[in-house]
């Protein structure tokens, strides 16, 4: 096993990494003043029972690490949404679908799963997702004193934010209910399917293309 980005260098500072952690936290409880939702996060450092993420989920990873992270960090509380419920896997995936997608973000981002998982196996034997939330809370710790692990988690954190606060028809915030959770009202008009960003810039792509082909048919 080659030795992963996300171990914590023998000179790096254990209270640095802990403060590293609660500021990519603090970072997503930014923007929920209504909902709270982060507290758990906090709250429940000691909990010991196995999560049921992944137990049976027909994902494969590298998503099935991803989901299990996300759940993690937004997880199912009585005061606000869970990563589950406000789709942020399902706005992920469709968001590396899109025409131009980063696929350097993407390939960080699987990449992290492995690193995460080689670590969690040294750690615990097990992968991630079959870990419970206490041994999930340990291993995030840990990783996020690296500087790798670090901003992987945030690259994590702000698609998370944006599953949240995205319009549905970018696959996230199902019924507006992220809208909902945060109080944020969206603004108007709303955006249809062939109104998508990307859909706009594909259409306007092909006018062009059709443009330059009528100009070389009238020279011709």
């Amino acid at each position: 096993m080659s030795d992963s980005p996300f171990k914590l260098h023998k000179n790096a500072n254990e209270k640095e990494g802990g403060a590293l952690y609660r500021r990519q936290l603090l970072k997503l409880a930014s923007i929920l003043p209504v909902t709270g939702v982060i507290g758990p996060v906090y709250a429940r450092n000691s909990v010991s029972k196995h999560s049921d993420v992944g137990a049976e989920s027909p994902l494969q990873d590298p998503w099935l690490s991803l989901d299990a992270v996300q759940n993690h960090l937004f997880p199912a509380s009585e005061s606000g949404l869970s990563a589950k419920q406000f789709k942020a896997l399902d706005y992920l995936q469709s968001k590396f679908e899109r025409p131009l997608a980063d696929h350097e973000e993407q390939q960080f981002l699987f990449q992290g799963v492995g690193w995460l998982n080689d670590l969690s196996i040294s750690d615990y034997r097990r992968r991630f997702a079959a870990l419970d939330y206490a041994e999930k809370e340990a291993l995030l710790q840990k990783i996020v004193k690296s500087r790798a692990g670090e901003n992987w988690l945030s690259l994590i954190i702000d698609n998370l934010i944006e599953a949240l606060v995205t319009d549905p028809v970018y696959s996230g915030n199902p019924d507006g209910a992220g809208w909902k959770s945060v109080g944020q009202i969206p603004g108007f008009p709303r955006p249809q399917a062939q109104d998508r960003y990307y859909e706009l810039g594909y259409q306007k792509r092909q006018r062009l293309y059709r443009q330059n082909d009528e100009k070389r048919l009238t020279k011709g």
